[in-house]
């Protein structure tokens, strides 16, 4: 938790199992309309390849663009994938970026998609 998490614009998505334990979970956080970040995407492994980080990431990215899309309709979602999350990431249709770094003595890089709302 930081303070974040309690942001009035910070949307959190939960994935419950059959037995409705959360199994999976994700946060949106908006900069700025046409610009929100994904982050702290965790899925138990009991859970992993059933499709539920898919689900999971459909859902903010469904919110990304009907809640924050600029006057363009336009949202850029970026996020900070750790490298072994990379093929899931690019698999969803996000660019990644050449550079890597450590966070949390994890290795990661920076990814982003953009998402086209059509405006009425």
């Amino acid at each position: 938790m930081d303070g974040l998490d309690d942001a009035p614009s910070t949307r959190h998505v939960l994935a419950f199992d059959s037995d409705h334990s959360a199994i999976g979970t994700a946060r949106l956080l908006v900069e700025r309309p046409g610009l929100v970040h994904i982050g702290r995407v965790a899925v138990l492994p009991r859970a992993r390849g059933r499709g539920t980080g898919t689900a999971i990431m459909t859902a903010l990215e469904q919110l990304a663009s009907a809640e924050h899309a600029d006057g363009t309709g336009q949202v850029r979602i970026e996020l900070s994938a750790q490298e072994s999350a990379l093929e899931f990431y690019r698999h969803l249709g996000y660019e990644i970026a050449p550079d890597r770094y450590l966070d949390a003595r994890i290795w990661h890089q920076d990814a982003h998609k953009t998402l086209t709302v059509h405006l009425p």
